[in-house]
């Protein structure tokens, strides 16, 4: 370490320490004597650094990553791709030149950013982790009694991993109280209707129809051990993961891609069927990521 940092800068007041016995995490790990003194040396510094003439802003995931200079992105054209954004500044006109890629949306941070009703915009935005942005505590909505094992694992898990409250709420239309984000557990023929319109997957009696971002349909077949999870807008600006099945074995299948860890990417709608149980991810029959319109992206796939 030492040897990289005389590398990059050689400066003598770059510090490195090492903590004798202690791992990559334990309890105080941020507030050790050396951190001390250098949040101290850092709040005291007046002076902000000046913007650079030229930089770059890579943007994987919008509401996951803050703003650079006043500037935030809001969307992604693509969200299995990587935004970018390249700044340059002309002091001598008072001048900036921007050059995007895979950005349908970005705002100064002086004014508020447009809004579209039936768009992905902030905390909707985001892998299948994001339902654990939550606003509020969670609310778990199950009106079927094949359900209530599975509810009760999922929020146990919650508690858990993130000390999480969870609201449970037992009829299908009863209005939630919580502010935060929910999660809708199904089996079968439950109902699933939503108060938004965007909704990327409908369930029928015979068939799961995907909505594509080119404006088609793909369908597939509802069979036993078929289990689904995916995202979808719920109102309030709030997100809802749900988690179906067409019976109790797509449904425990499913409730395993329940996201229990942050920083882990996976896609917004993953469909199951019964052969994952002894061919992995070999069993997934559907895959991939949402647009900002709420449509399955060209880059995903589906069997």
């Amino acid at each position: 370490m030492y040897q990289l940092i005389s590398q990059t800068n050689g400066s003598s007041s770059t510090k490195y320490v090492e903590l004798e016995n202690k791992g990559h995490w334990f309890e105080g790990a941020l507030t050790t004597p050396p951190l001390l003194q250098f949040y101290e040396k850092t709040l005291r510094q007046s002076c902000v650094p000046p913007i650079p003439l030229h930089f770059t802003m890579l943007i994987p995931d919008p509401a996951g990553i803050g703003s650079r200079a006043g500037l935030k992105i809001d969307a992604l054209k693509t969200p299995d791709q990587i935004g970018k954004m390249i700044v340059e500044r002309n002091p001598a006109f008072s001048s900036w030149t921007l050059t995007t890629r895979n950005i349908s949306q970005f705002h100064l941070m002086v004014g508020s950013p447009p809004r579209h009703n039936d768009f992905r915009y902030g905390l909707q935005s985001g892998p299948l982790n994001s339902i654990l942005r939550s606003p509020g505590h969670f609310t778990i909505r199950s009106a079927s009694p094949g359900c209530s094992a599975v509810s009760l694992q999922v929020a146990r898990n919650l508690h858990q991993y993130f000390a999480a409250d969870v609201e449970f709420l037992l009829e299908a239309n009863r209005p939630t109280t919580s502010s935060g984000n929910l999660i809708q557990i199904a089996i079968g023929q439950d109902d699933l209707e939503s108060g938004e319109q965007a909704n990327p997957v409908t369930i029928g009696d015979s068939y799961l129809i995907l909505k594509r971002a080119n404006g088609c349909e793909s369908t597939i077949a509802r069979e036993s051990g078929i289990g689904a999870v995916y995202l979808r807008p719920a109102t309030n600006k709030r997100l809802e993961l749900v988690v179906w099945g067409s019976d109790e074995a797509g449904l425990r299948q499913a409730a395993r891609l329940l996201p229990l860890l942050t920083g882990v990417g996976l896609p917004e709608l993953i469909i199951v069927s019964k052969r994952c149980a002894s061919q992995g991810s070999a069993g997934v029959v559907a895959m991939g990521s949402l647009t900002k319109s709420w449509r399955l992206s060209e880059s995903s796939y589906v069997s």
